[in-house]
């Protein structure tokens, strides 16, 4: 996740109205994220309550290399940003918000993922770990596990990510979930940053393979930097077309 002050990738103007978006999803979608169980952790959907809890998580100074924030300046100003999430929309109404805690076998919290849904067909999707639970296999497990929840219970057809070009762990394990690189074309009306790389990722994957224990998942890439940090940039929470600070 590359969780940071940039303009939300949103859907060109006139591309839907929010009142039809949500009419669309409705029919078969809930906006209140599952918690959702697989083997070796399970996704939390997040809630103010867990301020206190992942405050010591996003205090971890490692994870702020391809950051342009600095971590939340205390508990009750993070809370602050969790209480809008939990909302589950954007506050025009044109964007469902999902985010779940990554809590690992001991139940501790390890970091958070996320999804944007933009449209009925298309979300973005990031993620946080703590610095100490780089190359463990959480990362693959807790967002193939979410990918899978957004694919059949949410119908996405295509997920969307950026990275920034140095954040070789982030890429490699957009890579390992599917992703491939894809051109401003995939994404018209919105503008990407200097130094940011697009991923997207048409097809769901085997889901036979989703939820498999952190174990049993295929290695880690050796990378020549073992400290790169396992982060994508976020997106919920950010107003249309210019910067802001989560």
């Amino acid at each position: 996740m590359n969780g940071h002050s940039l303009g939300i990738p949103r859907p060109a103007a006139g591309a839907f109205a929010a009142i039809d978006f949500m009419a669309a999803m409705s029919a078969h979608r809930s906006v209140d994220p599952q918690r959702i169980a697989t083997a070796g952790l399970v996704l939390e959907p997040l809630t103010a309550a867990h301020a206190e809890e992942m405050f010591e998580v996003l205090s971890d100074p490692a994870i702020y290399r391809y950051l342009d924030q600095p971590a939340p300046a205390s508990i009750d100003a993070l809370r602050e940003i969790y209480v809008r999430r939990e909302r589950r929309l954007s506050p025009e109404g044109d964007q469902i918000w999902l985010n779940w805690v990554i809590r690992v076998g001991d139940g501790t919290p390890a970091g958070y993922v996320q999804a944007t849904i933009v449209s009925p067909d298309d979300a973005w999707i990031a993620y946080v770990l703590a610095s100490k639970y780089w190359g463990c296999g959480y990362g693959f497990a807790a967002m193939s596990a979410m990918l899978e929840h957004l694919t059949v219970d949410y119908a996405v057809r295509r997920f969307l990510a950026t990275a920034e070009i140095g954040n070789e762990r982030s890429i490699r394990l957009l890579e390992h979930l599917g992703f491939r690189p894809a051109t401003e074309d995939a994404t018209p009306g919105r503008d990407l940053p200097t130094g940011e790389r697009l991923f997207a990722r048409y097809k769901p994957r085997n889901l036979q393979r989703l939820c498999q224990a952190p174990s049993a998942l295929p290695a880690a890439p050796v990378l020549a930097n073992q400290h790169q940090p396992l982060l994508l940039r976020e997106w919920n929470d950010h107003p249309p077309n210019r910067r802001g600070v989560i």
